[in-house]
């Protein structure tokens, strides 16, 4: 069947309908990490096809032709890489790997069984692992941020931690829920979750229950935008953005969805879309440290 004219008509065609793309297309600036995850695994299929095709059509025939073949596929990839920094898409070198390991396989694959072509395959195999283990954590994440909506941190699972980036990292803290967050002092340091799987149209009140181990009252201020916002310039005006006291001890703080829906200035903030909540100190200063026990939807 490889080696049918029927089959290699529809792997090319296949290939030519793939390459636009690499360019156009595909996740955006805010889609969830899980959806550009999986796009990526199809680098792998894509350069798989590539060397299959080489190889049916008869222009990989020996060792020396597929060594030149693999140097072609590193520059290759190098430029796409290059190419897709240009058109708004991230520059990876896991893509290259991904691009190297799916050419292997591929050649590999439609290999007569010995051991250096099984040495090939394993190595391609082994280089396809971390594409495939930045899905898998992409999509536990995922998987526990759908089960614990509308709770959106309350430090009973790993995967939720993982769903949090930033300058600043939340920092589980023994035989103890919620997280510890410290905050070196300078502003617009932040601590960030993007890209929220569920609605959230039907709430009321976005809830923060968080500790202030320290004498002294500060601000932190609470900033929150849709998908809207995030494609656009970003202006000031056209977010939720709050500064919220915090006092010694426990503070429980609830801020109102609807006002969160009307923040910005010309329009309704789309409560379906919503992509980013940050947290940050206002200004320069100490050093401060907070433990967040539950963030939650009510």
């Amino acid at each position: 069947m490889l080696d049918s004219l029927k089959f290699r008509r529809l792997t090319l065609a296949l290939i030519l309908l793939a390459i636009p793309f690499f360019f156009v297309g595909g996740p955006s600036s805010v889609s969830l990490d899980v959806y550009r995850r999986f796009w990526d695994l199809g680098h792998s299929l894509f350069f798989a096809l590539v060397a299959i095709n080489l190889v049916c059509w008869g222009i990989i025939k020996t060792p020396k032709h597929f060594s030149i073949a693999f140097v072609m596929v590193v520059l290759l990839s190098l430029a796409i890489e290059k190419l897709q920094s240009w058109v708004g898409r991230d520059a990876s070198w896991l893509d290259v790997l991904a691009n190297l390991s799916g050419f292997v396989l591929g050649y590999s694959f439609i290999q007569k069984f010995e051991l250096k072509i099984f040495l090939l395959r394993l190595a391609s195999l082994l280089g396809l692992i971390p594409g495939f283990w930045s899905f898998f954590k992409s999509a536990m994440v995922v998987a526990v941020a759908w089960q614990q909506f509308p709770v959106l941190l309350s430090g009973d699972s790993f995967w939720e931690q993982k769903a949090w980036g930033g300058d600043v990292t939340l920092q589980k803290i023994p035989q103890q829920s919620g997280y510890k967050i410290v905050f070196p002092g300078k502003a617009f340091v932040s601590s960030d979750m993007m890209g929220f799987v569920q609605s959230w149209n039907g709430y009321q009140n976005l809830v923060l229950e968080v500790n202030n181990p320290s004498a002294k009252e500060f601000l932190l201020t609470l900033r929150i935008s849709d998908k809207q916002h995030e494609l656009s310039d970003q202006n000031y005006n056209d977010r939720f953005n709050r500064r919220l006291l915090l006092l010694p001890g426990e503070n429980r703080i609830q801020v109102s969805l609807t006002e969160i829906e009307n923040s910005p200035a010309e329009r309704k903030m789309d409560m379906d879309e919503i992509y980013l909540l940050m947290l940050f100190l206002p200004e320069n200063g100490e050093s401060q440290k907070i433990h967040v026990n539950k963030l939650y939807l009510q």
